[in-house]
């Protein structure tokens, strides 16, 4: 709503308008949007903000997967060289 300025909800009703069907959902946002649209160039600077920063923890977090993995991954190598590294077994034909 705040990127378009409300062009997507116009959109909405005027489709609304010409099917003959109404939505209650799409009245509700433009109930909200008659309100919300008097503060919509100051909320757009916050929320443009508070996308960022969720955009950059959730990289944060996601980062946390890959790097336990290598460590995890590290710590195998570590284990199986400790014991010897790969030996090959010999299997015998005979059952």
């Amino acid at each position: 709503m705040l990127g378009d300025g409300g062009k997507e909800l116009a959109r909405a009703q005027e489709l609304a308008a010409k099917s003959g069907k109404t939505d209650e959902n799409t009245a509700a946002l433009a109930g909200w949007w008659a309100e919300a649209s008097k503060t919509a160039a100051e909320d757009k600077k916050l929320v443009d903000a508070a996308g960022l920063y969720g955009g950059r923890q959730a990289l944060k977090l996601t980062s946390f997967v890959p790097a336990a993995m290598a460590v995890l991954y590290l710590l195998l190598i570590l284990y199986f060289k400790a014991r010897g590294g790969y030996k090959a077994v010999q299997v015998d034909g005979a059952a």
